[in-house]
C-alpha cells in the first residue's frame, strides 16, 4: 500500500489532468444519449418466438399495431356510435405513419348484386342492415367486438419505418378530444413508450435521489462535509464513467443498464466512507500526510480491494447470461465498481485537487481538441477509408510529433530520426497515390 500512495503522491497531477478529461469525455458522450425500451431484448439470444416475431415483420414488410379500445354503455351498433367508430377510424388512417386501421366495420358490404362502400351516408339510413351484417355475416367481428356489443377494437397498423412515438401522441391528442366514446391504448408500441417514460423518471430521480441520502447518511457519520463529499466523490465520478463507457460503446440505456449507476453509487460510497471513517480516526496521530494515508490504507486498503474484487466477480457472472440487457449490466456495472477502486485511492491520497485558471485551460484544451474533436474525425474517416488506409495515416502521429517538438520543444532530430520521419511521410503519400488513382479498389 505504501507504494501506492507513494506512486499516486508523485503522478499527482498527471493523474488529476486524466480524471479531469475522463469525466469530460464522459459528460461529452451524452450528446449520444439514447434509450433502449425494446422489452423484447429479454428474451434470451435464439429464442424461437422472438426470432418468429422478427421474421414476419420482415417477411410481410410490417411495422408495429397499436390496439385502440372502445367502449360505451350502450351498443357499438347503434346509429349514433356506429358513425363515431367509423370517424375515430378515419381519423386514425389519416395519421402519418399508419398503414391500415381496422375495426369490426367492414369496408364494404354486398347487398344484393352490388357492393356497397362505408361511409357516414351508408350508416345514417341503413345502421340496422349494417348492424345485423356484423353480428351474423362479417367474419372479423369476433376479433374487434365483444358479443355484448359494448367494447370494441381498431387496430392502426404502423408502417415499417413510423415513428411509434409520434403516431401514439397523435392517438393520444384523439383520446383526449373524443367526446363520446371511451378510448384506451394498448399493444408493445405502447408499452415501449410508456417505459421510455418510466426510464427518464428513473433516470433524473434515482440516482440524484440516491446521491443526496447518501451523503445525508455520510455528512450525519463523518460531521464534516468535505469528508462527506470524498468518501462520495469516487462512486459519483465512477457512475459518471459508467454512462460514458455505456454512449461512446455505442450502447443505449435499457431497463437493466439504467440502474446501473444505482449500484455503483450505493456499493462504490461504501468503500469511500469505509476509508474516510479511518483517516478521520488517524488524523490526530499523525502529522505528516502521506503518513497518514500511508497508515490507513494499510488498515483498510486490503478489505476494499478484497470487497471490490469479490463484488466486481458476482456481476461479472452476469456476461454468461443470455438476456443480453442484464449481460451488459454485469459488463458496465463491474467496470463502474472498478472505477470507484481506482478514484478511491487517488481522491484517498491526493484529496481534492487545486487545479489554477492555465491547468483547466489546458485540461480544456487536451479534452476538446485533442480528445473530442480529434476522435470525431478519426471515427469518420473509419467510414471512407479502407483499414489499410487508415492504419498508415494513423502512423503520421509519430512523425508530427517529432516535427512539433522540434518547433515547440526546441529538440532535435538526428539524420536517422530525420531519415525515419521523411520516410513515414513518403509511404503515407504512395498510398495517397494509390488510393487517387484507384478510387475503386478497396481492401
Amino acid at each position: 500500500m505504501e507504494r501506492i500512495a507513494n506512486f499516486v503522491y508523485d503522478r499527482a497531477k498527471l493523474i488529476i489532468i486524466i480524471v479531469v478529461i475522463i469525466n469530460i469525455a464522459a459528460l461529452a458522450s451524452f450528446y449520444r444519449f439514447n434509450l433502449n425500451t425494446d422489452f423484447l431484448g429479454f428474451f434470451t439470444q435464439g429464442n424461437p418466438r422472438a426470432e418468429e416475431y422478427h421474421q414476419l415483420n420482415q417477411k410481410y414488410q410490417t411495422g408495429e399495431a397499436i390496439s385502440v379500445l372502445i367502449e360505451h354503455e350502450d351498443s357499438l351498433l347503434t346509429r349514433e356510435n356506429l358513425g363515431a367508430v367509423l370517424q375515430l377510424q378515419q381519423e386514425i388512417t389519416a395519421i402519418d405513419g399508419v398503414s391500415l386501421a381496422q375495426s369490426f366495420i367492414p369496408p364494404q358490404i354486398v347487398i344484393g348484386d352490388s357492393v356497397v362502400t362505408i361511409d357516414g351516408d351508408f350508416i345514417e339510413s341503413n345502421y340496422e342492415l349494417l348492424g345485423s351484417f356484423i353480428q351474423n355475416s362479417y367474419f372479423l367481428t369476433d376479433q374487434f367486438l365483444t358479443p355484448q356489443g359494448e367494447s370494441g377494437l381498431i387496430i392502426a397498423s404502423l408502417e415499417v419505418d413510423a415513428e411509434a412515438r409520434e403516431v401514439i401522441s397523435s392517438l393520444e391528442e384523439i383520446t383526449r378530444n373524443e367526446g363520446r366514446l371511451t378510448l384506451s391504448l394498448a399493444g408493445n408500441e405502447v408499452i415501449k413508450d410508456t417505459l421510455w417514460d418510466y426510464l427518464i423518471r428513473v433516470l433524473f430521480i434515482l440516482p440524484p435521489s440516491a446521491i443526496l441520502l447518501v451523503l445525508l447518511v455520510f455528512y450525519a457519520f463523518l460531521r464534516k462535509l468535505r469528508f462527506a463529499l470524498l468518501a462520495l466523490m469516487p462512486a459519483g465520478l465512477a457512475a459518471l464513467w459508467t454512462f460514458g463507457t455505456i454512449f461512446w460503446s455505442g450502447q443505449e440505456l435499457n431497463v437493466a443498464t439504467v440502474i446501473s449507476p444505482i449500484f455503483i453509487i450505493v456499493m462504490g460510497a461504501a468503500d469511500g466512507i469505509h476509508y474516510l471513517s479511518h483517516f478521520k480516526d488517524n488524523l490526530n496521530k499523525y502529522s505528516d500526510r502521506r503518513q497518514l494515508t500511508v497508515a490507513t490504507l494499510k488498515m483498510v486498503g486490503m478489505p476494499i480491494f478484497l470487497t471490490t474484487i469479490t463484488t466486481m466477480a458476482g456481476f461479472a457472472s452476469l456476461v454468461w447470461t443470455d438476456v443480453i440487457p442484464m449481460r451488459h449490466m454485469g459488463i458496465f456495472v463491474t467496470m463502474g465498481i472498478g472505477s470507484v477502486l481506482l478514484l478511491a485511492v487517488g481522491i484517498a491520497v491526493q484529496g481534492l485537487p487545486r487545479l489554477t485558471l492555465a491547468n483547466w485551460a489546458i485540461v480544456l484544451w487536451l479534452a476538446v481538441v485533442n480528445s473530442a474533436v480529434a476522435y470525431t474525425l478519426w471515427n469518420r474517416t473509419l467510414r471512407t477509408l479502407s483499414a489499410m488506409e487508415s492504419s498508415m495515416i494513423n502512423n503520421t502521429m509519430l512523425f508530427q510529433i517529432a516535427v512539433l517538438a522540434w518547433l515547440f520543444l526546441g529538440e532535435q532530430l538526428t539524420l536517422t530520426e530525420a531519415a525515419g520521419v521523411v520516410l513515414a511521410v513518403v509511404g503515407t503519400l504512395v498510398v495517397q497515390v494509390r488510393r487517387q488513382t484507384k478510387p475503386d479498389d478497396k481492401h
